[in-house]
């Protein structure tokens, strides 16, 4: 079943889905940038007209920094993670020092572009 939730349930369920069951609840699209020291994954609302989904976004990814993505979680402390909001949604910023974290990240990136067939580069940027 792939209905969508009412809109004023939205956020306090988003703390129990990853960012894919996530976007695809909440009629949002994401994409993946690749960067030098890690990579940013952004949700916007598809229908910027809806105000609670640009919110339910916010929600979700202001708690993705704090505990990360669970596919992920692996990497600790190795993985700082940032939010920005922007006007239909946010971003969410992995950095990284560390090598072989920076692999990990990069690899769940593409995995994520390749699996949700988002068209964005798999090239580091």
């Amino acid at each position: 079943m792939n209905a969508k939730l009412p809109a004023l349930l939205v956020p306090a369920l988003l703390v129990f889905w990853t960012g894919t069951a996530a976007a695809q609840r909440l009629d949002a699209t994401q994409h993946f940038l690749l960067t030098g020291d890690g990579g940013v994954v952004s949700m916007e609302a598809a229908n910027p007209e809806d105000p609670m989904t640009p919110d339910a976004i916010r929600t979700y990814l202001t708690g993705v920094t704090k505990a990360g993505f669970p596919e992920l979680s692996g990497l600790g402390a190795e993985a700082k993670y940032t939010f920005e909001a922007t006007p239909e949604g946010g971003r969410v910023f992995i950095r990284t020092q560390n090598s072989a974290a920076l692999l990990e990240i990069h690899d769940y990136l593409r995995f994520q572009i390749r699996v949700l067939q988002t068209g964005d580069s798999v090239e580091i940027k």
